[in-house]
């Protein structure tokens, strides 16, 4: 049986998976539910292939090794009726210009909304591997910035720039819990604020390379007994700014 197949044994994508659940029971969601509070970015008349199965067909192709739209779309149509099914991908799979215009028009402030809500519940109850000590339970996070260089983007004067992004990791786990690109690699202390408000930073160790988080309001919370930060590029030999 296929590796894929045996993750999501069980699931089933109803008629009713892209109806959103009501925001109360944002702990119990499945990933299907969470991604089903992505909106379609296209027009309803004439669309064949709705925008949660391409969601979860891309979801699935990466962690099978998939790095790129062509790479997607070789994935449905190799990967088999079985995962298609699950994946409620109708009678033919979606062809690459489909999945590409999908996924490069689809609100990505919703995505990463949709998967901060199913991932949080999910590290939330991993519990602490047996005989950790209690001061090595504390979460850790992680804030840097990347330049993605293989990717460019093309301003309205005709300037081609390198988007530049700064994201909030969980150190145990390596899950990515947000992403928001900054202008320039000089001004990411400005997106603290926005990747840490929606995140519970009770007791949380959170790492920055930049100088400190003097500008971000939960800084100020870290100085007043929340969150602990320090800089450095390496927790062992990070220096304090409390």
């Amino acid at each position: 049986m296929s590796p894929i197949v045996a993750a999501l044994e069980g699931l089933e994508v109803g008629p009713d998976a892209g109806r959103a659940a009501p925001v109360g029971e944002a702990a119990g969601l499945s990933l299907v539910e969470a991604l089903s509070r992505v909106p379609d970015p296209r027009k309803p008349r004439g669309v064949r292939h709705g925008v949660l199965a391409v969601l979860l067909l891309g979801a699935c192709a990466v962690l099978a090794g998939a790095r790129s739209f062509t790479a997607i779309a070789e994935y449905a149509h190799d990967v088999g009726r079985a995962v298609l099914d699950v994946l409620g991908v109708g009678a033919v799979a979606p062809h690459e210009s489909t999945i590409r215009r999908v996924l490069q028009r689809v609100d990505a402030s919703a995505l990463e909304a949709a998967l901060q809500s199913w991932v949080l519940p999910q590290l939330s109850a991993q519990p602490a591997p047996e005989g950790t000590p209690r001061r090595e339970q504390r979460r850790v996070l992680a804030l840097d910035g990347k330049t993605l260089r293989g990717a460019r983007v093309r301003a309205a004067d005709g300037r081609v720039w390198l988007p530049h992004l700064v994201s909030v990791l969980d150190q145990t786990s390596g899950g990515v819990l947000g992403q928001v690109q900054v202008a320039e690699k000089g001004s990411e202390i400005t997106a603290f604020t926005a990747l840490l408000d929606p995140l519970d930073l009770d007791d949380v160790l959170v790492l920055t390379s930049v100088t400190c988080l003097s500008a971000s309001p939960r800084a100020d919370g870290a100085r007043r007994g929340g969150p602990v930060c320090r800089r450095g590029r390496r927790a062992g030999r990070s220096a304090g700014c409390r």
